[in-house]
This record gives structure tokens, C-alpha cells and sequence, in this order.
């Protein structure tokens, strides 16, 4: 709980704060102001969905006590993030301004990933070939995406940020797939069993990430460490295996 007094020369403006996985109660002079919680609407999951949360604050407040209430069960229980004030528009637009060019590029690689990947499925129509940039194609499809659901401003352009951010979490946990099937086929299966392993790893993780969010046990960003090691595997068999490949004379 954060509590303070607003100013004798307040006037009609807007608040926002973000709500890092919590559950937020914003009074002001003991009166409930604004109220922000997912977790009646979400399907599941024990934690409501980041968001920026805007409230009003009028000149009639002014002298008056503001308190902030946050509850979470997550470990940004506690925590309070920075306040901007303003008219709403304008604080939108600073977002905006922060975060849309990082959206941009995301949709751009998105972009390029899908016609890759169309690319590739004609031509494997047409010439009855399979092309390996189709894989990373899709990882470039997957990735953009991710960057996309995961941006802080998921709440301004996208229909539902709750299932956003479990898509993201979904997105993180299938990315090695395509990419390990990448670097196999370009290496000729030479070192199949390795990427095999790693290729099991992440099936069995999604499964069990998603069986525990589904009833209830774990939240996704609880046992998302689990996707990140998997990838950091990922990254660094592909290491080895390209300079074994380098020192055997396979690189060109």
C-alpha cells in the first residue's frame, strides 16, 4: 500500500500506473476511484495481466489522501511502478513514442517470416522440393509474434492482453523447435541426436508448462526459466556443433 496527499493545487488530470501482475484498488479520500483485476474474466491463472492502468483525479481532490492498494502472489507483490500524470492522450502518446518503433520492426520481421515461409510452400508445391528456410521462416514468424504479444503496448491494439501474454509465454516455450530444425537441415543431420534431445526437451516442456497453468498449479512467468534454459541449451549445442563443423572442414 502506498499512500500520499494530493497537492492544494491539483487539477483535473489522469493518473496511470502499471499493474505488474497484481490486483490494484486506487482510493482517494477513502472512496474506491478505480479498480483493475483480470482474474473474474481470465480463464485461468492466479495473477491478472500487466496493463497500464488509468484513473482520473479531479480539482475537487486536491489536499485529499491517495492510496494504492496491490495484491499479487506474484514476486512483484508490492511492488509500485513509476506514475505518469496527464491528459490520457498525451500519456498514451509518450508510450507510443517509447514502444511503437520496437512493434514496428517486430511486425516487419513478422512480415518477411510469412512470405519465407509462403515462398517455401510454393516452391515445395511447384518443384516438390523442401526448402530449409521454411524453418526459419517460422522462427522468424514465431519470434516477431512474441514480440509483438509481450509489448507494452499489447493493451492499445490487441483485443485481449490476458491471452496475449499466455501466447507469449506459449511462443517462448515452442521457439527452439523450428530453429534447432533449422540448423539440422543445414548441417545435413549430422548432429541429429543432439538436436533430438533438445527437440524432446521442449515438447515435454510445453506439455508441462501448459498442464500446469491449465489447472491451476503454476503461472507461465513462474516456470518460464525452464523455456529460457532450454534455449540457452539450444544456443550453445549450436555453438559446438559449428565448430566441430568448422575444424572437421564441413564449413564453407
Amino acid at each position: 500500500t502506498v499512500t500520499t496527499t494530493l497537492p492544494e493545487t491539483q487539477t483535473d488530470t489522469h493518473f496511470c500506473i502499471r499493474s505488474m501482475q497484481q490486483d490494484m484498488k486506487i482510493y482517494v479520500d477513502g472512496q474506491l476511484r478505480k479498480e483493475y483485476s483480470t482474474l473474474d474474466t481470465q480463464i485461468f491463472g492466479t495473477t491478472s495481466t500487466m496493463a497500464y492502468v488509468f484513473f482520473p483525479i479531479y480539482s475537487r481532490d486536491a489536499g485529499k489522501e491517495l492510496r494504492i492498494d496491490t495484491m499479487s502472489d506474484s514476486f512483484y507483490s508490492g511492488y509500485i511502478s513509476d506514475i505518469y500524470t496527464g491528459e490520457m492522450s498525451h500519456i498514451t502518446k509518450h508510450f507510443f513514442g517509447m514502444y511503437a518503433p520496437s512493434v514496428i520492426v517486430a511486425a516487419f520481421i513478422f512480415l518477411i517470416g510469412l512470405f519465407v515461409v509462403l515462398a517455401c510452400f510454393l516452391v515445395q508445391i511447384i518443384f516438390k522440393r523442401n526448402i530449409e528456410l521454411t524453418h526459419l521462416g517460422n522462427v522468424f514468424l514465431i519470434a516477431s509474434t512474441w514480440l509483438i504479444v509481450e509489448s507494452k503496448l499489447r493493451q492499445f491494439f490487441l483485443p485481449n492482453s490476458t491471452i496475449a501474454m499466455l501466447t507469449g509465454f506459449l511462443l517462448i516455450a515452442i521457439l527452439p523447435y523450428p530453429f534447432l530444425a533449422y540448423v539440422n537441415s543445414v548441417q545435413k543431420g549430422r548432429y541429429e541426436k543432439a538436436y533430438m534431445t533438445i527437440g524432446i526437451c521442449t515438447a515435454i516442456n510445453c506439455v508441462v508448462t501448459c498442464f500446469l497453468q491449465l489447472l491451476g498449479i503454476r503461472d507461465f512467468f513462474e516456470i518460464v526459466t525452464s523455456s529460457h534454459v532450454i534455449i540457452v541449451a539450444l544456443i550453445v549445442c549450436m555453438g559446438i556443433t559449428i565448430v566441430t563443423d568448422v575444424v572437421k572442414g564441413y564449413a564453407h
